[in-house]
């Protein structure tokens, strides 16, 4: 599930470097030119502190031609509007990505031309805070990087993955995050509009993990982390939490489809 959560820019070919990297950091939250860029009706939002994340295990499982376009870029953010992105990098960079142009001094972004027309104009105006990024504010403090989305999109997800789509239908936001403290430890925050789809989606993701840890039995360290993953529920809210090296992480989280 945790690795699957994750899939959620999958269109946009970033999910490899922010579902990869979703391990270690130390403090999270926005900066202001990148927040007011994000769209208010964005379905998806993830955000990375690339600086903490350059040089771990999990920077180096990446496949380094998705990083290529970024450069030295020190914070990347991806938005999802009615199927349409937004990529922000901020950062030390020559250049804006191909297509893409500066919001401000170091300060790029890519994507659809309307949504970046539309962060171009945002700048230094009053607009409507977005319930996602506001969601994973709150549940995603102390991490470097987090990956949240709102319930009942359908995320671009195929064969047994797309299964995560009618899961997320019991939700109403979703958020996975990720911090360093001595492990690794992955942190999936869930809200409900209803005890009965909460444990819905309790009862799936309980069984998802038992099917993932049978799935790596023969892989001691993987199956051993996902065993150990601890789910709660409290009311309208689930919590689950996964803890490992970052070797560990790594490797888990490298099992996902791309």
């Amino acid at each position: 599930m945790f690795a699957a959560t994750a899939l959620v820019l999958h269109r946009y070919g970033l999910i490899a470097v922010l579902a990869v990297l979703a391990a270690c950091g130390h403090r999270a939250g926005l900066d202001s030119d990148l927040e007011e860029a994000i769209p208010a009706g964005a379905a998806i939002v993830a955000e990375a502190n690339l600086n903490q994340l350059r040089g771990t295990p999990l920077w180096r499982a990446v496949p380094q031609g998705l990083l290529e376009p970024f450069g030295q870029a020190s914070r990347l953010l991806a938005a999802e509007e009615r199927n349409e992105w937004l990529v922000l990098a901020r950062g030390n960079l020559a250049q804006a990505p191909a297509g893409g142009r500066w919001l401000a001094p170091g300060l790029a972004a890519a994507g659809s031309e309307r949504l970046v027309a539309e962060a171009a104009g945002r700048r230094g105006s009053i607009h409507q805070a977005n319930p996602v990024v506001t969601f994973a504010r709150a549940h995603a403090a102390g991490s470097a990087l987090w990956i949240a989305a709102r319930g009942g999109v359908d995320l671009p997800l195929s064969g047994n993955y797309a299964n995560l789509n009618r899961l997320l239908r019991d939700v109403e936001y979703v958020c996975l995050s990720a911090r360093l403290a001595g492990n690794c430890r992955l942190q999936l925050t869930a809200e409900s509009g209803s005890e009965a789809g909460a444990e819905r989606f309790e009862q799936t993701l309980r069984a998802m993990l038992s099917l993932a840890a049978m799935a790596e039995a023969r892989h001691e360290e993987l199956a051993g982390a996902l065993n150990r993953a601890v789910v709660r529920r409290d009311g309208n809210r689930i919590n689950a939490e996964l803890s490992g090296s970052l070797e560990t992480v790594a490797k888990l989280l490298g099992q996902a489809p791309r």
